[in-house]
């Protein structure tokens, strides 16, 4: 089930994301350029897209209210009534990130998988939020994501829920200059933890 809201957060919100978003983008690519930390790596080799990822939350919501601030809260609050109201049951938070990429960023088709050996029914269990916080975007600059149901323009405060069990892709990211692809998202549930 691949779910899709437009205009998710309130303006005020999604600006406080956009802002915040921003602000790990840079401190993450210097991060990850370094190799200096956990919290951020590249995801290509080209160097076109990376992340700034709090994982093994186990649950934890300080640990992201304390690393991302006060409004953390109100957008997982959010995002776990639509859960909700969709009628998935969230397990308990793994991993609250942001990811970002530029021109040239494009991602095979592929499952989100952890593990060998991670069975369908435990990816069923699985859902994941992204919630698209860049200001502006242009359909000519690609970077769809793209699922067997149809594509995804990353729309500025698009909301995407599904479930890892879900065949997806990023199509290629066109010139896009100086702007970047960005998205935060949360990730509830671990195939580790449940059997």
């Amino acid at each position: 089930m691949v779910i899709v809201r437009d205009n998710f957060l309130p303006e005020n919100l999604f600006f406080w994301l956009n802002n915040l978003a921003k602000n790990k983008c840079s401190q993450s690519l210097q991060a990850a350029t370094k190799k200096s930390t956990k919290i951020s790596k590249f995801y290509t080799e080209s160097k076109t897209g990376w992340d700034y990822s709090l994982s093994n939350l186990q649950g934890d919501l300080v640990r992201p209210q304390y690393a991302l601030g006060s409004h953390y809260k109100d957008i997982h609050t959010l995002i776990l009534n639509e859960i909700t109201k969709n009628n998935l049951i969230p397990l308990e938070l793994d991993c609250a990130f942001f990811m970002f990429a530029t021109t040239g960023y494009e991602i095979p088709k592929h499952f989100d998988v952890r593990y060998v050996g991670s069975k369908a029914d435990q990816l069923k269990k699985i859902v994941k939020a992204f919630i698209f916080c860049h200001t502006e975007w242009d359909d000519s600059w690609g970077g769809e994501l793209c699922f067997t149901s149809g594509n995804n323009s990353p729309s500025p405060n698009r909301l995407l829920i599904y479930t890892a069990d879900e065949m997806h892709w990023v199509n290629k990211v066109n010139d896009i200059k100086e702007n970047k692809r960005m998205i935060f998202g949360l990730r509830f549930g671990d195939e580790l933890n449940y059997e």
